[in-house]
């Protein structure tokens, strides 16, 4: 963002996009210094803009960057049930929802319906997340950390980091239109 350019002169842009979801999610894994919870980060995209994004402290502290990475994509299935939900009463009917994450452990934690010793702390409430992913609601497919747009959402960023996770959200510039 130049300094002639103030944060009242964007606006989140739709269209030219086809009419399916995408989503991505992310963690800071122990990013509060006072605390050392992780700030979970998600953005749901449609048409080209996005319409549903969270950026909130975790409840409890994680153990790991995985399991950072596992609670925000728990939360991030809990809004894409209910954005399928919505959309298929708009007419819009989604299928198997793809979510981008940046971490292959949580991935695969995520795919495989068996608990490690390393993986057994993670509470309970967040492997709701591992069902819907075995009942085919939703997928995960790894995307590299320079392509995650819900890095915004989770921690300061370089500007040029900023602009692309902004403009892949279709937030852009309303100045001169």
């Amino acid at each position: 963002m130049d300094e002639s350019t103030s944060n009242t002169d964007y606006g989140i842009t739709f269209g030219g996009q086809e009419l399916k979801l995408e989503a991505y999610c992310d963690a800071d894994y122990a990013g509060d210094i006072d605390t050392r919870r992780s700030t979970t980060g998600y953005v749901f995209i449609l048409g080209g803009g996005a319409i549903s994004w969270s950026s909130r402290l975790q409840p409890t502290v994680a153990m790991s960057t995985t399991e950072a990475e596992y609670m925000a994509a728990a939360y991030a299935i809990k809004e894409a049930l209910w954005l399928r939900t919505l959309l298929t009463k708009m007419g819009l009917e989604q299928d198997t929802i793809t979510s981008c994450a940046d971490n292959q452990s949580a991935i695969k934690l995520l795919k495989n319906p068996v608990f490690t010793m390393r993986s057994k702390h993670i509470d309970v409430i967040y492997h709701f997340a591992r069902e819907r992913v075995i009942r085919k609601d939703i997928t995960f497919e790894y995307v590299s950390t320079d392509k995650m747009v819900a890095d915004g959402l989770t921690k300061p960023l370089p500007t040029a980091k900023l602009d692309y996770c902004r403009t892949a959200m279709g937030v852009e510039t309303l100045k001169g239109q």
